[in-house]
């Protein structure tokens, strides 16, 4: 049978189905177009894969932290560099590390803490007034780590392989604004949606975060237990450790927020804040609060 018979008795058929079940029938497209129409169909179908997928972009739900999370603060030591990431993501009784990203001056999106590079690389200046390229010539001598200073990226992509782990990326204040869709897409680029929390004492940036990707979970960091703090509608509060205290903690989990502590680095704090019943930890000596905290 010919392309055009085919296609004149596939109308044929359909007439008849239409008018036996009863409804209203619609004068098919000219014979030479079915087949056309078959063909782009096929090829249209042949290009979609699940893999490809655009990653989701609507509001989740968060689960609760097992336990209490240790999260490796900077990453542990030599902070905000690669060696301690990884370092700190092949231990396995932490749960997170965090990491700082500010904005060079040409836009790249670079891990590190101080508004100056001059406490921990080789270098001095601001870092919003050099380069990408200019700051990825420094080191960072501390502990004999003579790495160059990390991009975000590259922080990324160590915690798409970290299978299990999770990432708390603080955006340092001051962050343009115009800088959180760069942040977004480097998350959504590696899929990790689901294990990138970003945070950020700056409410007005997190507000940008949660509208731009409302898939992702945020974080306010704060120093003191204000109203501002304990409402914010994020399902994380980070909170300074001189502020914790008992009736904190019951508010905050009120509020239905989970409790995060910077920095506790000394055993009678963690435990301090274990009794108190915190959800997180989070400590430049990681591994003492894994131990503190028990395996």
């Amino acid at each position: 049978m010919g392309a055009r018979q085919e296609a004149a008795w596939q109308r044929r058929r359909l007439e008849r189905q239409l008018s036996h079940g009863g409804l209203v029938y619609v004068k098919p497209p000219p014979e030479w177009l079915l087949p056309l129409t078959l063909v782009l169909l096929t090829a249209c179908s042949s290009q979609v894969r699940p893999d490809s997928a655009a990653p989701s972009t609507a509001p989740r739900t968060f689960p609760r932290p097992q336990g209490v999370e240790v999260v490796a603060h900077r990453g542990g030591t030599p902070e905000n560099t690669l060696t301690a990431f990884r370092q700190a993501l092949a231990h396995k009784g932490t749960g997170a590390i965090e990491l700082d990203v500010q904005v060079a001056k040409d836009g790249e999106l670079i891990v590190m803490h101080d508004l100056t590079v001059d406490r921990t690389t080789s270098g001095k200046g601001t870092v919003r007034e050099l380069t990408a390229s200019e700051l990825r010539a420094m080191r960072t001598p501390r502990l004999d780590s003579l790495e160059p200073v990390p991009l975000l990226s590259e922080a990324l992509d160590l915690m798409k392989a970290a299978e299990g782990k999770r990432v708390f990326v603080e955006l340092k204040a001051p962050m343009p604004k115009e800088a959180v869709p760069n942040v977004i897409a480097q998350i959504r680029g590696r899929r990790l949606e689901e294990r990138a929390i970003v945070i950020s004492f700056d409410a007005s940036v997190l507000d940008e975060v949660r509208k731009a990707a409302p898939e992702l979970a945020t974080a306010l960091v704060a120093n003191n237990l204000t109203d501002q703090a304990v409402n914010y509608p994020s399902p994380y509060l980070f909170l300074k450790r001189s502020a914790v205290t008992a009736s904190a903690v019951r508010k905050v989990h009120d509020a239905g927020r989970w409790l995060y502590v910077w920095t506790v680095n000394e055993a009678p704090h963690m435990q301090e804040m274990l009794d108190l019943k915190v959800d997180g930890l989070i400590s430049d000596t990681y591994d003492l609060a894994v131990r503190t905290r028990g395996q």
